[in-house]
């Protein structure tokens, strides 16, 4: 039988809780939850967690795990090809992707440039964001598709780094 081989030699990261090194990590798993009471205000007024009855003005948990702080919204948007414009107007889902895939290649100590043009793929698990059903109050714009839909989450990461392999989301 033809097993196929895979190996993990970089990675990065954005996790609630302050979580940014693989050292953060390892301490989360052994010593602390970052599932915390929802921020209150957050959803706006008339929102509120109810557990497990969610309904109009409801949302179904009254635990979350957020991203705080600045960390997850240092983009450099010049440095993956994108005007600034459109990344004010990005899923920060897509952002974070990036970023970590730039600290996965240095991680790895691969090289950027002898990456480019290889038949590497990329593959990335993701969820329908946050954001994925806010909609802009006036309209959608030239971004719309391209900052919402999960499908081009590893397209944009091929696209930034000039990968040539199979990009999908499961």
């Amino acid at each position: 039988m033809n097993q196929d081989r895979y190996a993990i030699v970089g990675y990065g990261f954005r996790m609630p809780g302050g979580i940014a090194t693989a050292g953060d990590f390892w301490r989360l798993l052994t010593e602390r939850a970052i599932v915390r009471e929802p921020v209150a205000g957050r959803y706006g007024p008339g929102y509120e967690p109810v557990g497990g009855q969610p309904g109009p003005g409801r949302f179904g948990s009254g635990y979350e795990g957020l991203m705080r702080g600045d960390q997850p919204y240092l983009f450099d948007c010049h440095l993956f090809g994108v005007s600034a414009r459109e990344a004010s107007v990005m899923d920060p889902q897509l952002r974070m992707l990036l970023t970590c895939t730039w600290e996965a290649i240095e991680q790895a100590g691969w090289d950027h440039a002898r990456l480019r043009n290889s038949r590497t793929g990329v593959f990335v698990g993701a969820q329908v964001s946050a954001s994925g059903n806010w909609r802009p109050p006036h309209g959608p714009n030239e971004f719309a598709v391209t900052g919402t839909s999960l499908d081009m989450l590893p397209n944009r990461i091929s696209y930034a780094f000039n990968l040539t392999g199979p990009s999908a989301t499961t």
